[in-house]
């Protein structure tokens, strides 16, 4: 694995994008994720399908947040697939602070999106993700923002003065980005693009 880039933030976090050379590809992924995604149906500014899933034998069935009013089908455990399991055997190296465990799969179509949001993530932990990108044309690229933000752990508002930060990494087709501790302080979208499957491991 060949590391492309790093970011290390003012504060508590880093992002570290590498390239890996795999025979997996979006068509392989599609075929294995794609009756088990869900489209955004109007709850969400968010554009593109998605799934959530877990090795966890317990999490099957619950939702993500037990607290939110309304939870979409899309935000439902499901088990694992034996691809995601092999996804997350090539990754998982790359951070041993604790167990991952869960993945959420966003399949994009031409223009899809993610606006700004913060991952949800378990206060008392470190929050860390791993980001497994498959382009459909593998020349393609999507381009991920981040800025950051004041007001609390779930807030998006834009820093200003002198402390406000941007900052915008490319993923490439099979790359990799592990992103720790950011979604405190950060948050991030996916700019429109062309087709793309991201495989998020957390």
């Amino acid at each position: 694995m060949k590391l492309l880039e790093s970011y290390e933030t003012k504060d508590d976090g880093y992002f570290k994008l590498y390239k890996l050379n795999c025979t997996i590809g979006y068509r392989d992924v599609l075929r294995d994720v794609q009756d088990y995604v869900y489209d955004c149906d109007g709850f969400s500014v968010n554009s593109r399908n998605t799934g959530l899933f877990t090795n966890d034998r317990e999490k099957v069935g619950s939702p993500l947040c037990r607290e939110w009013k309304y939870i979409p089908t899309r935000y439902i455990y499901q088990p694992f697939t034996p691809l995601l399991e092999r996804l997350l055997t090539m990754v998982e190296p790359l951070y041993s602070e604790y167990k991952l465990r869960d993945a959420i799969v966003n399949v994009y179509d031409d223009g899809d999106f993610i606006s700004y949001h913060k991952d949800f993530h378990a206060l008392k932990r470190e929050p860390c993700s791993i980001v497994f990108s498959f382009e459909y044309d593998e020349s393609e690229s999507h381009v991920m923002e981040f800025y950051r933000t004041t007001g609390g752990d779930w807030s998006t508002r834009k820093e200003r003065g002198d402390e406000r930060e941007e900052f915008t990494i490319s993923l490439p087709h099979q790359s990799v980005g592990l992103m720790v501790g950011m979604q405190r302080n950060y948050v991030h979208a996916i700019r429109p693009g062309k087709k793309r499957i991201s495989v998020v491991f957390r």
